[in-house]
């Protein structure tokens, strides 16, 4: 007997788990509530905090 198909919320959660979070502003650790870049020392575009993979100084920590 083999396992049902799992629903595609499931698929999608697992391939985040997998790949992480998309590497954003709004993912990244040095981006602060106010909407600054705190290793940067500004504040970014709008346009530039939603491209995904647009800084190489993203970094997202593990909470543990």
């Amino acid at each position: 007997m083999t396992r049902p198909e799992a629903p595609k919320e499931v698929e999608l959660y697992w391939l985040w788990q997998k790949e992480g979070p998309p590497k954003c502003c709004h993912t990244c650790d040095h981006y602060l509530g106010n909407g600054t870049c705190h290793k940067h020392n500004m504040r970014p575009p709008d346009e530039f905090t939603q491209t995904i993979g647009a800084c190489g100084d993203y970094e997202c920590l593990v909470p543990f």
